[in-house]
């Protein structure tokens, strides 16, 4: 069985990848860039018909994703807002020598 789970960005636009643990397997799918508020609705995989289970990454580029939760238990109903306490750091270059 399958539910339809609504992620959306808060505090900054980003990149969402969501991957159902449920079957094991799953290939995960990744949004473009969101804004805040804007919803990332994905098929989930459930164990009941209710309760779901995902692996959610986040980037800032849509190339280099972290994770933010590595097991996250999910419903249908209400979005869930993912924050950027996962976001990668951007990577500093470092000034060349002349």
């Amino acid at each position: 069985m399958v539910a339809l789970v609504n992620f959306t960005p808060s505090q900054s636009a980003k990149y969402l990848r969501i991957t159902s643990r449920v079957p094991s397997g799953s290939k995960p799918e990744t949004s473009g860039l969101l804004t805040v508020g804007k919803l990332f609705p994905v098929k989930v995989g459930t164990f009941d018909e209710a309760i779901g289970l995902v692996k959610v990454e986040v980037s800032t580029d849509g190339k280099s994703f972290a994770t933010h939760h590595e097991r996250m238990r999910v419903v249908e109903g209400p979005p869930y807002e993912i924050d950027d306490s996962k976001l990668p750091q951007a990577k500093k270059q470092q000034p060349t020598a002349a």
